[in-house]
Order: C-alpha cells, then structure tokens, then sequence
C-alpha cells in the first residue's frame, strides 16, 4: 500500500511541476514550438516522478559497469612457472624430481634419451612420466629393487573398466612421507606401439 501510495503522490507532483513550468514559460520570451514541449514534458514528468518516488521509498537503482571476463592471472602464471621447471629439468640430465629409492630408475631413464614430463600436480599422481614400456625381469634385476619398489598396471574406469590404462612405478615407503615423489608413471602395454623403446634393454648393466 505504501508503495503505491508514494507512486500515486509523486506522479501528482510531477504533474504539478511539469504544468507549472510549462506555466512560466509561456508568461516568459521565451517560444517553443508545441510538439517539442509535449515530448519534454512527457520526459520531465517521469523524471521527476521517478526520482520522487525513489525518494519517499528510499529505494535508488544501482548502476554497475561489467567487464569483460579475464582469465585468471594465477592460471597463467601456473603455466609459466610450469613451463620454466620443465625447461630447467631438460637442461640439467643430472637433476631428478622422484625420491631416493626412485632416482636411479629415473636417472637411467633419462640416460636412455626416453620423454620426461613433470607432473602439473605430483601431490595428487606421478612425479614424472616415461615414454616406455618397462620390462619388469630386467626392472628388477638391473635395480635389485626391494619390496616397497614395485611395478603396477591397471586402468582407471569411466564408462568402462578398460578405460585409461596407466602403468607406474611405485614407492611404497614414501606414499605416506614423501607422496608427491613416490610414483613414475609409465606407459601400459595397451598404449604401446609396436616401436615403443622397452626399458630397461635385455642384458643392460647392474647398477
């Protein structure tokens, strides 16, 4: 009720204002033609109306300029700083990013001349992944590996059991200590080609 009440009273001043003038004008020198003050006074009396009755309700439309969507600053600077770690580790063949029990396996890979990645999150998968299929006698044999060292395939279901199959080279000591360094991850047999490079080579060297 109230709402139309300050509708009604401050379309009636409006009204009074406009007339008003318009009353004053025309004792004034002042000439305008009738079609341009019929369509000024019809703008003038809704301005005032408007503004009236924002007034006697305390309500005032908000007025906000949006901008263009931008892409976060934080995302593209994520994928700089990935982008210079990546480039620093192929620059050094000597560095390693997995953790002690899987340096050596890491080292050796990179020695053969195999596709190192780092991971974009290593707290939640592998460290570093392999362009490789691992021949595991010759795993275990070359690196007399110990029993928290071991291989694993399996695959990650979607729409079907089969679907994403990863292969990975665990540590288990360090899944709980160090789990951001404790996995390489490893090509599956179902993603190899018939010239993927195996790793490591039949009769390679103990370390």
């Amino acid at each position: 009720m109230r709402t139309l009440w300050s509708a009604m009273v401050a379309v009636a001043a409006a009204f009074v204002l406009a007339i008003g003038f318009g009353f004053l004008l025309q004792g004034s020198s002042v000439r305008m033609p009738d079609e341009r003050f019929g369509v000024l006074g019809g703008i003038a009396i809704a301005v005032i109306a408007g503004a009236i009755y924002c007034s006697l309700t305390g309500t005032w439309p908000s007025f906000s300029l949006r901008r263009a969507p931008q892409k976060p600053m934080r995302h593209v600077e994520g994928i700089y700083l990935r982008a210079l770690r990546q480039d620093a580790y192929d620059a050094d063949p000597t560095q390693t990013v997995s953790c002690a029990h899987l340096a050596p396996i890491e080292l050796a890979m990179r020695n053969a001349g195999f596709k190192m990645r780092l991971s974009e999150y290593p707290e939640y998968g592998p460290v570093v992944s392999a362009d490789c299929r691992i021949n595991v006698p010759e795993l275990q044999r070359v690196f007399a590996l110990p029993e928290s060292v071991f291989y694993r395939e399996g695959y990650q279901p979607e729409r079907s059991s089969f679907d994403n199959p990863r292969a990975d080279i665990f540590c288990r000591d360090c899944m709980k200590s160090d789990r951001a360094r404790c996995d390489i991850q490893v090509l599956h047999p179902e993603e190899c080609r018939p010239d993927t490079r195996w790793f490591p080579l039949p009769g390679a060297a103990s370390s």
